[in-house]
């Protein structure tokens, strides 16, 4: 039982409504309102329902950045500042089954984990984490069945809408092994590593994919960053399969950073 399933809101009297599933992690942030226009315009390519939407959001008094209070922006000598949004804003925007709220800044990892990429990604890796619980538990006391496919999605993510049309039965048929994780291409860094900003799989595959932060502190000292880190876990601890998917022009609106 994880603690902070007390903080968890699930939508009262409500149904799953698809196969797919989207958890949705990290600070609300920047873009995020554009980033949701493009995940639509990606979803509306399904053949079936919209995947119902799960959320943990972390609020904070300041940006959560590996660049300092002002974000990537402020590191590039630029003037802008990268707004922030809350939790009714993310219901608003994504209308999630279920969420999640927790204040970064209250997090035991901020005072015990010194190096701050570490510390950075541990965050994101529990994040994830407990995006996913609140599916679980949303699949445990609404759902007379569990979702078939689940994505791992940002607030920040950036998908360019015209370069992508997305073949979904072709990605259901990849990852209906149950084995299998669909990644875009890039990040991988000489093969050691792979993207870390955007996941899809079966049930089975996300649930080890969320997994991930239980062994973030042992495998990050390996490669040094995230993108290693999730190889290592997904390839040498979890023995998935991990396919590209030619997604194109995926990453974080540059007025974002990494968390």
């Amino acid at each position: 039982m994880i603690g902070n399933e007390t903080r968890c809101q699930l939508a009262s009297g409500d149904q799953k409504s698809s196969d797919w599933a989207t958890i949705i992690s990290g600070q609300p942030r920047g873009n995020m309102k554009l980033a949701r226009e493009e995940y639509d315009y990606i979803i509306n390519q399904m053949d079936g329902p919209a995947p119902d939407v799960f959320a943990h959001v972390w609020i904070s008094d300041k940006l959560l950045s590996i660049w300092g209070d002002r974000g990537w922006m402020g590191a590039a000598g630029k003037q802008d500042d990268t707004p922030l949004y809350g939790p009714q804003d993310v219901i608003d925007t994504w209308q999630p089954k279920g969420i999640m709220v927790e204040n970064n800044d209250e997090m035991w990892f901020n005072s015990q984990i010194e190096n701050p990429k570490w510390r950075n990604g541990f965050s994101m890796t529990y994040a994830t984490k407990m995006a996913h619980r609140v599916m679980t538990l949303f699949e445990q006391h609404m759902a007379e069945q569990n979702y078939k496919y689940v994505m791992r999605w940002r607030y920040d993510i950036h998908l360019e809408k015209e370069r992508n049309q997305v073949d979904w039965k072709e990605i259901e048929d990849i990852i209906s092994d149950g084995n299998t994780i669909v990644i875009p291409p890039g990040w991988n860094w000489g093969n050691y590593g792979c993207c870390d900003l955007f996941g899809i799989g079966s049930h089975r595959a996300m649930l080890l994919y969320s997994m991930w932060n239980e062994f973030f502190m042992g495998t990050i000292p390996l490669h040094a960053n995230n993108e290693g880190s999730l190889r290592h876990y997904l390839e040498k601890i979890c023995e998935l399969r991990l396919v590209e998917y030619p997604f194109e022009y995926l990453g974080i609106h540059r007025s974002e950073t990494v968390h």
